[in-house]
């Protein structure tokens, strides 16, 4: 109980910040810290009772509806980038494996693939998308003068000819190692 009270003064765990911030500017004298009602230890009756009381009273300051849920809580841009920050390489590890070899059904396929349809991508969100694609392979265009550029993908150097060029030409051109445009040679770095 005292853990609870000290919290929402000092904002520490299992406490409210909300609470806290209005302790500071109103005064601790204008609270009160009221038990309700005693229960057991068991943490199932301790919820239905939290929710019980949530739902009749109506609290002003619990941001949340749920008892023991974050559901339907809405997170800062500032609590998200903490909250990434302090994910741990082992976290992300675990979170990672949970679909791993993971055999999706067809039905899974199709509904995944519907809801992805019509999608819009920002350039930026292409951009980063592309950048972060472990497959995607650097490639250099060599012209007959031994100039050259480098892109980072298949994809970025489709899009630098004036005339539209399918990235399966590319890729053709490349395995087989013979001209482009019987002026560029294109390789991988």
């Amino acid at each position: 109980m005292y853990k609870r009270y000290r919290g929402h003064l000092y904002a520490t765990k299992g406490g409210s910040t909300l609470v806290n911030k209005r302790v500071l500017k109103y005064g601790l004298e204008n609270f009160r810290f009221v038990l309700l009602e005693n229960t057991t230890d068991i943490k199932e009756e301790i919820l239905l009772r939290e929710q019980h009381y949530i739902d009749r009273l109506l609290p002003q300051y619990n941001i949340l509806k749920l008892a023991g849920s974050l559901k339907g809580y809405k997170w800062t841009i500032e609590q998200r980038e903490r909250a990434s920050r302090n994910v741990s390489d082992r976290q992300k590890e675990r979170i990672r494996n949970l679909n791993l070899g993971k055999i999706i059904s067809e039905d899974t396929r199709q509904l995944l693939s519907l809801k992805a349809t019509g999608r819009e991508l920002s350039e930026e969100t292409r951009k980063l998308i592309s950048e972060n694609n472990r497959r995607s392979q650097s490639i250099r265009l060599i012209d007959n003068g031994n100039h050259y550029i480098t892109f980072k993908s298949i994809t970025e150097c489709a899009k630098h000819f004036e005339v539209p060029v399918p990235r399966d030409k590319i890729k053709y051109v490349i395995k087989k190692g013979i001209k482009f445009f019987d002026k560029y040679t294109i390789k991988k770095l």
